[in-house]
């Protein structure tokens, strides 16, 4: 009888060989930018900067919608389509890039909103909308570039959520994507980090699933055995019995939850996740 791992790794390369993914998990949704300038020589040099700055640091994870026409982007907003970052121009015919951030804002707080322009005076409007930044032309590629890394990062911020983890005598704010696994050691919780580190969290009561619970409300996370969780981003090879995760970590895996974890990650893998 051909063993689990041969059986996993056969479907799922027949079935990858009939489909194109292209998934992305609702938190790990584009980041999605929209640039608004009337001149078109200013507009195609900001698009090639940006689009520079995503092939280089984000090729798989930004979108760019162009726009030489505030109220082309006023009509798509009204439509209810929102973008993470804009990009505006402040002098622009028929709709100023003020007006335009004061449409953005009655729908939407939390975008990132940077204004490039040739006059300077309006940058006390400009912040008074919670611009991010206010630039002026020529942009110069570096003050473009730290204002696209600082509105991703507030992106990261609000798609990636997080959770507090109790320790002895502390209170950790961790990014719940940046953790690869928890284990539960009788009354303690360790995560495991992407960049190496270790949290140890305390449970005076409750149960492990009460303590991971945070974890296992999103999916790409799944409980493998009593004491174990994973993120499914993070395992690097699954076995009959246990999974090897990304930083060389072996983790079991229970009969009882055999089932789930093999099911729960042929949909993560045909959904477009990481391949066996």
């Amino acid at each position: 009888m051909k063993g689990l791992d041969y059986i996993i790794n056969t479907y799922v390369l027949v079935c990858c060989m009939f489909l194109i993914i292209n998934f992305k998990d609702e938190e790990e949704r584009m980041f999605s930018i929209a640039i608004c300038d009337n001149d078109e020589k200013d507009l195609q040099l900001l698009m090639r900067e940006v689009k520079l700055w995503l092939d280089r640091f984000h090729p798989e994870e930004g979108s760019l919608s162009i726009f030489s026409d505030s109220g082309e982007i006023l009509e798509v907003l009204y439509n209810g389509r929102s973008f993470d970052l804009y990009l505006l121009d402040v002098i622009m015919p028929q709709v100023t890039g003020i007006q335009l951030g004061n449409a953005i804002r009655r729908r939407d707080l939390e975008a990132a909103i940077v204004y490039i322009t040739s006059y300077r005076e309006y940058a006390f409007e400009a912040y008074g909308l919670h611009a991010i930044r206010y630039l002026t032309k020529p942009i110069q590629q570096e003050e473009l570039w730290s204002a696209l890394d600082f509105s991703y990062s507030l992106f990261l911020n609000k798609r990636s959520p997080t959770m507090i983890v109790k320790g002895y005598g502390t209170l950790t704010s961790v990014t719940i994507s940046n953790i690869m696994y928890a284990e539960n050691d009788v009354r303690e919780v360790f995560f495991s980090l992407r960049d190496g580190k270790k949290i140890v969290g305390v449970r005076r009561e409750g149960s492990f699933e009460d303590a991971v619970a945070p974890l296992l409300n999103m999916s790409y996370f799944v409980q493998v055995h009593k004491s174990y969780c994973v993120n499914l981003y993070h395992i690097d090879t699954l076995h009959a019995d246990k999974i090897t995760m990304d930083d060389g970590a072996m983790i079991p895996i229970s009969r009882k939850h055999l089932s789930l974890v093999k099911n729960k990650y042929m949909e993560f893998v045909l959904r477009g996740g990481k391949m066996l």
